[in-house]
């Protein structure tokens, strides 16, 4: 049987409780594996629809622009 509670997923096997934290678990992984599951879980639209237009709302206009110039640098993607 297993139960969400809060941020932690509780999962009871033979009447003893194993607590296995999501958030410890969240904070031990990198960034390219949270990317990685997001994408496996939520799957590719999700992650260009709304992953993609978040992470661009979070980040500032000047880490962008060196985002942007960077990306576009590397793929020989002429700037307008």
């Amino acid at each position: 049987m297993e139960y969400y509670t809060g941020s932690a997923l509780i999962v009871i096997i033979s009447g003893i409780d194993l607590e296995l934290l999501y958030n410890n678990s969240m904070n031990t992984t990198t960034r390219w594996e949270k990317m990685e599951w997001l994408y496996e879980s939520c799957g590719e639209k999700h992650v260009i629809n709304n992953v993609l237009p978040e992470l661009i709302n979070w980040i500032g206009h000047d880490d962008f622009n060196k985002f942007y110039e960077r990306h576009c640098s590397l793929w020989d993607i002429k700037s307008p």
